[in-house]
This record gives C-alpha cells, structure tokens and sequence, in this order.
C-alpha cells in the first residue's frame, strides 16, 4: 500500500514536463507511484493586481476543484511494495505565480486547513527571479522537496527540526537548498507505519 496517494498536476503556464521530471525523484522517496494530472488554467481575477502576487488560500481554494475533477495523464513511479498502510489521498497543485499570506511577503507553498490540497509555486524556486543563470536541475530538485514537503503535512506529518528532512520549514531558498529529497529516519517511520520512537 502506498504511504500516500498522491496526485499532482500543473496549473498556469507551467510547463508539466517541469512538473513531471521532479515527481520521479517524489515518487522514488515516497516509495510508490505519483498520479500526475492534467494542466488547469488558471481562474482569472483572483490576482492581486497591487502586488503582482496572487493570495495563496484564494488560489488553492479557486484551483482545488478544478484538480480534484482533471483527468489523469500519467502514473509516475514504483509501486509501493512493502510499505504500510493505507496512505492518504492528497492533491498538489504546482503553479508559476508567486505567492504571499496576510502574514508573509511570499511562501513556496500552502496546504489546505480542510482537506488534503496544497499548492506549490515554483516562482521563486527559479534563479532568474534572483537574477542569476538559469539552473533548471537545482530547480526540478527544489520542486521535489517542496512536493513532499506539501504531502507529508497533507498526511498529517509535523515540522521536522533536521535541517536536512523534506519535512523542515521552508522560509528561505536556502532551507529548500539544505533539504534532501527524503525523509530523515523517524520521519519515515512516521510516514509510514502511523508510528514513531520515544
């Protein structure tokens, strides 16, 4: 049975081979398949136009329908094989707007209060955005990370104090550039028997 039952699909002008190249090393760390969907559009008028951002919950809550419903495209990965449990049915919506909360000048990603969704924005995932050469590599593998990252706290995980697990906060690039695309030991654990060490 597969920890989590992922699907994910592009929305906006993204390109979905983008999507698609980090969901394998995703579905290598999760040890099972990803269920890649269909590109959506993106709702018009949701924008904050002063900004030239778009609210993250507005965003989710217009696109998580629309994801729920798309087709899929593809299975991408491995079955899952000798892993425990039943595993969650999580969304994740990968975007190229950026992204901010009432609270913050800009996040990478946000999951839904309800509701296993979350979505991603790879706006400033990008070394153009910080004027530098493009690196589209360190980009697919900083997608990865913010990908499982999204669906393990879907699934219920918490915040991870290892620098170095999917599942520490993300703030800064440089926390996505310090993570691996896993989960340390006991994160695993917890992931996938629904149990962990004391």
């Amino acid at each position: 049975m597969a920890v989590v039952q992922l699907a994910v699909a592009p929305a906006g002008r993204i390109d979905p081979a983008e999507v698609e190249g980090a969901l394998r090393a995703v579905a290598r760390a999760l040890k099972s398949s990803v269920e890649f969907r269909e590109s959506l559009p993106l709702p018009r008028g949701i924008e904050d136009t002063a900004r030239g951002q778009h609210r993250a919950d507005t965003l989710l809550t217009a696109l998580r329908l629309q994801g729920i419903r798309a087709k899929k495209v593809a299975e991408i990965g491995e079955d899952s094989s000798g892993v425990e449990g039943e595993g969650k049915a999580c969304l994740v919506l990968v975007t190229d707007v950026d992204m901010f909360t009432p609270s913050t000048e800009f996040v990478f990603s946000l999951t839904a209060t309800t509701g296993a969704a979350g979505v991603v924005s790879v706006k400033r995932m990008r070394e153009p955005f910080y004027r530098r050469k493009s690196d589209p590599d360190k980009q697919k593998t900083r997608l990865a990370k913010e990908i499982l990252r999204v669906a393990g706290q879907l699934a219920g995980m918490p915040d991870c104090a290892d620098p170095r697990c999917s599942q520490a906060p993300t703030g800064h690039l440089r926390d996505l550039d310090t993570k691996k695309i896993r989960l340390c030991a006991p994160c695993w654990r917890r992931l996938s028997t629904g149990t962990i060490s004391i």
